[in-house]
């Protein structure tokens, strides 16, 4: 009885050791993802720090851009919204936003696709290629070439797609709009924009495509993101300034195909 109560002491001296030594970790507060957190383990020398304040996440209708393209390849998502981007703003409105960062070809920001295989599922299922030429590497390497070889010096594209799969996770625009969408009748933009802002809290841009002289389509839907990319923030509408081509305007009304 003696050896096992000294047995029974020891393993409760054992358990006592390794609290003290091993303190249970608090949980980490949650947020969307930070482009910061982990660095890039090339070498960026050749990805120049450019001046942006804000990022422009741009989700599109798919219905209204296969209307506007005459035509997508098979079938395109009726029930959701997809990627068209993540795009760096400039930090200062009357600049236009920064491109085609990188002019090497040869430099390591250049689009890699084997970086990004190990999440092409994930993101084939948010950021799919809707036109009818194209594979979705090729649209993902375009809007990397175009927009995301922009962002910080020290974001590779893992940490770029990993952050616009967690910002799309973050709120389903279909959800929010899909008594207006379904409604199939023209509406005001600020009966969508009042829609969005009642489930998110945030001030979103939108841009249309002309349908006739009485309403425009609905072709893409914008949440601005923070300089980090921890989180989103209400965009500005005065200091969006949309192409004659895509402005949604004043007026008319708007409608989902």
């Amino acid at each position: 009885m003696s050896r096992i109560l000294q047995l029974f002491q020891g393993s409760v001296l054992a358990i006592a050791l390794a609290i003290c030594i091993y303190p249970i970790q608090q949980a980490q507060p949650y947020h969307i993802f930070n482009l910061t957190e982990e660095k890039n383990t090339l070498n960026s020398t050749t990805k120049p720090n450019l001046d942006y304040g804000i990022y422009y996440f741009v989700q599109q209708w798919p219905k209204t851009f296969c209307f506007n393209n005459s035509g997508c390849q098979g079938s395109v998502p009726n029930s959701r919204f997809t990627i068209h981007g993540l795009w760096p703003q400039s930090g200062n409105s009357s600049r236009r936003a920064p491109r085609m960062c990188c002019k090497d070809k040869a430099s390591d920001c250049k689009f890699n696709e084997t970086s990004i295989q190990h999440i092409s599922n994930d993101l084939g299922r948010v950021w799919p290629n809707l036109g009818k030429n194209g594979t979705n590497e090729t649209f993902w390497e375009s809007q990397w070439d175009k927009h995301g070889s922009c962002s910080r010096r020290d974001v590779d594209q893992v940490h770029y797609f990993k952050a616009a799969i967690k910002l799309y996770d973050s709120f389903n625009l279909f959800t929010i709009l899909k008594d207006i969408i379904k409604n199939r009748t023209n509406h005001e933009i600020w009966e969508i924009k009042e829609a969005i802002i009642e489930k998110t809290k945030l001030e979103p841009l939108f841009r249309c495509q002309f349908y006739n002289e009485t309403a425009n389509y609905i072709s893409e839907i914008i949440l601005c993101v923070n300089h980090e990319a921890t989180g989103f923030q209400s965009c500005d509408p005065a200091r969006d300034t949309p192409s004659q081509k895509t402005e949604c305007k004043k007026g008319k009304g708007v409608k989902f195909p």
